[in-house]
């Protein structure tokens, strides 16, 4: 990810002044909205890898340590998305299966044991 965005400095994002940490992400938007046409859908790629990768592994040390970085990158995305003409939104088949798959698993939820064997 730093890489892509070689040359920008986002270190207001760790500020504890909120109009320093919104300007951060404002400003690494700017640049993500310059790149090229592939290169940009690269770096909302990559932003999604590393969300499901941080996801897997949130609860460890080491991930606790960029947990910060992490929300900038989330953040930055979101953004970006809002930002792009409609066609551009278009969520692909995989992601509207993990979103179906997430809304069923937090609608089935266990209210009482229920014993079929009984009667």
């Amino acid at each position: 990810m730093k890489e892509m965005l070689h040359g920008h400095d986002y270190q207001k994002f760790y500020s504890e002044k909120q109009t320093e940490r919104m300007q951060a992400i404002v400003e690494t938007v700017d640049v993500v909205l310059a790149m090229q046409e592939e290169r940009k859908k690269d770096f909302l790629r990559l932003v999604t890898e590393l969300s499901k990768a941080y996801a897997l592994c949130a609860t460890t040390e080491e991930a606790q340590e960029m947990n910060e970085e992490v929300g900038f990158f989330k953040s930055v995305k979101s953004v970006v998305v809002k930002l792009l003409p409609e066609e551009k939104q278009k969520k692909t088949a995989a992601q509207i299966d993990a979103h179906i798959n997430q809304l069923i698993s937090k609608s089935i939820i266990s209210e009482e044991v229920v014993y079929l064997a009984s009667k």
